[in-house]
Formats: structure tokens, C-alpha cells, sequence
């Protein structure tokens, strides 16, 4: 139960269809503290980060955050990622070719070109995007990876919230009827502001616009992730979990980024 516990709040991801019951409760009971579990998981490879700060280059520690961070959740986001994308891009360079065949190329044991060609990018994307937090510094660093991870969950529960369009053989419809819904979006970004705001002021960056802006983004991002799918793939599975991950994280790094950092604002 406790593994179950910590998957479910870390990721936000269904156990397997065997452990229904188990992940009934769970989602029941210990969906709304995802956001504070997700931020002891991101905080522990960040601290490291920030205290190897003085003594390796930012370039350095950006692809041993990302790393670790990926490994932490178990490459989920990198799985659904390519999944998803390799399916989608078969679709717009097949116009002709149907769903299901396209549902045939996120079944395949092995990653096309294309799934191979946007992990790539993601990686490069991600390690770019982390190495210009870490140039502005240790504090610049570690909030924006923290505000990455938290605010990511609430473009998740976007991204899933259709329950009625999961493919009939995937467990992850029962999560999405539980977590995609009003009554829970909205208490799920208001634990996510909380816990950003706590950490912002303790660290004298708090910026109110950001704050807001990220809320904005997420949700598109999530949304727009969901539509990808459901025009291309006609149906959702799993797969959307990490999919929606992964763009809604990219998003939320390039906010922070593009808006100057959060060392400008707080000042």
C-alpha cells in the first residue's frame, strides 16, 4: 500500500488494474496531497543541485537535475511523451492512415524516429531551459524547477479530465473520472498556489503575476495536450499522463524564463 501511495501522489498515475480496490482508496483519500508529495520529490534533487552549485557549471548540474528528476518518476513522462507524439506525427505524415492503425504505432514495444526525435528535443529543451534558471541562480533555480513540478499536476488533471474517451481497455479512465473533475481541479490549484506562494515568500521571491500567469498556461497546456490526442488518436489512454506531463512542465520552465525569472520580480 505505501508503494501504491507514493506512486499515485508522485505521478498521479493509476497502479495496474489488479490493484483497483487498492487505487480506489487511494484516489479517494490521498488525491489532494499529490502537489506536497511532488514537491518533497523535486525538492530533494534541486537541494542537491543548489548545494553543488559554487563548485560545477550550470550546464553540469542542469543535466543531473534533469536526469535525476527523470528517473525519480520512473520515465513516465518521457513514455507517454514519445508515445503519444510518435502517433500523433504518424497521423499528419499519414493522412490517410486510420486511429487504430495509429493506436498500432503507441502499442509498439520500440520508439520510431519520431518519438525518438521529440525525446531528444525535450531533453535538450528541458537541460536548456534548467541551465538558464541555474545561471541566474541557486534561488532562481530552485523555484523554477519547484513551480515546474507543482503546477504541471494541475495541467495533468486537465489533460485527463475526459473520462467518457478513454480507450475501453485502459485502467486509467477510473482515475481520470476521479481527478478530472470541477470539484477537485479547482481545490488541486488552490493547494498548488499555496504551497508556491509558502516557498516564494520564504525566499523573497514572491511575484503575484507569475503566480497567475502559470495558473493560465497549465491549464492551457493541458487542454490543448487533451485536443491534441483526441483529434489525432480519436480516444485517450494512459499515455496522456505522461504527455501532458511533459508539456506542461516545458511550459511552465519557459514562463518563468521568458518573464525574466523570478529574481527580477521580486525586487
Amino acid at each position: 500500500m505505501l508503494k501504491l501511495a507514493l506512486g499515485f501522489l508522485t505521478i498521479l498515475a493509476p497502479p495496474p488494474s489488479r490493484q483497483g480496490e487498492d487505487f480506489d482508496r487511494l484516489g479517494n483519500n490521498f488525491w489532494w496531497a499529490a502537489p506536497a508529495t511532488e514537491s518533497l520529490c523535486v525538492a530533494i534533487p534541486a537541494g542537491l543541485c543548489v548545494l553543488l552549485h559554487p563548485f560545477m557549471p550550470p550546464g553540469v548540474l542542469a543535466v543531473l537535475f534533469v536526469g535525476m528528476d527523470h528517473i525519480a518518476h520512473g520515465l513516465r513522462r518521457l513514455d507517454g511523451f514519445s508515445d503519444l507524439g510518435e502517433a500523433i506525427f504518424f497521423r499528419l505524415s499519414n493522412p490517410q492512415k486510420t486511429c487504430e492503425e495509429a493506436w498500432r504505432v503507441v502499442r509498439a514495444p520500440q520508439n520510431g524516429p519520431y518519438g525518438t526525435a521529440l525525446i531528444s528535443l525535450l531533453l535538450l529543451a528541458q537541460v536548456a531551459l534548467v541551465g538558464v534558471l541555474l545561471e541566474r541562480g541557486a534561488i532562481e533555480f530552485f523555484l523554477g524547477t519547484f513551480y515546474a513540478a507543482l503546477f504541471s499536476k494541475l495541467g495533468i488533471a486537465i489533460a485527463v479530465a475526459a473520462p467518457d474517451r478513454f480507450r475501453p481497455a485502459s485502467d486509467f479512465g477510473r482515475f481520470a473520472q476521479k481527478a478530472g473533475t470541477l470539484r477537485r481541479l479547482i481545490p488541486l490549484a488552490m493547494i498548488i498556489l499555496v504551497l508556491s506562494a509558502g516557498a516564494a515568500w520564504a525566499l523573497g521571491r514572491v511575484v503575484p503575476i507569475l503566480f497567475a500567469s502559470l495558473i493560465v498556461a497549465v491549464c492551457a497546456a493541458g487542454f490543448l495536450a487533451r485536443r491534441c490526442v483526441l483529434r489525432y488518436l480519436g480516444e485517450l489512454n494512459g499515455d496522456v499522463l505522461g504527455f501532458g506531463w511533459a508539456v506542461s512542465e516545458l511550459v511552465v520552465l519557459i514562463l518563468v524564463n521568458v518573464m525574466g525569472g523570478i529574481k527580477s520580480g521580486g525586487r
